[in-house]
């Protein structure tokens, strides 16, 4: 495991600012693989899921947007996406699952890396390929 870069580490601090409950919430996308220094790339911005309490509260606190999947989110700073429901691919419910399960480094919660190679062999762009590698890479050795 190597260490997460510079800017990452901003966005994490960032993110702390606005002390959500630990309980709550885990970092989903490119943030999980980042947090242990796996990505050749630069992360340029947090992807939360919630729990349906938090989702609530901060709904009724920030402006909801559409996200790119049909799905509702909720900018909470330049670069921190909070998502309702993840993507409408998974179950109702299920990031609460995720959120309970989750890895948690720093005090911070992160979703296990198998789920996010889900996510990214669904979106299969590019840079999720890419992520993909170094995360199963990651995997096996750990195995």
């Amino acid at each position: 495991m190597s260490t997460p870069d510079k800017g990452f580490k901003s966005l994490v601090r960032e993110l702390k600012k606005f002390d959500l409950p630990s309980d709550q919430f885990a970092i989903f996308g490119s943030g999980p693989a980042g947090v242990r220094g796996l990505l050749s790339r630069k992360i340029s911005d947090l992807d939360l899921i919630v729990t349906k309490a938090l989702w609530e509260k901060l709904s009724s606190q920030y402006p909801t947007k559409k996200g790119k999947w049909r799905d509702r989110k909720i900018d909470l700073a330049k670069d921190i996406e909070v998502w309702e429901d993840l993507l409408s691919f998974y179950k109702p419910g299920e990031a609460e699952r995720m959120i309970k399960e989750a890895d948690v480094i720093d005090g911070i919660r992160y979703v296990k890396l198998e789920a996010v190679v889900s996510l990214k062999k669904f979106l299969n762009r590019p840079k999720d390929r890419r992520d993909i590698k170094a995360i199963e890479g990651y995997l096996k050795k750990t195995r």
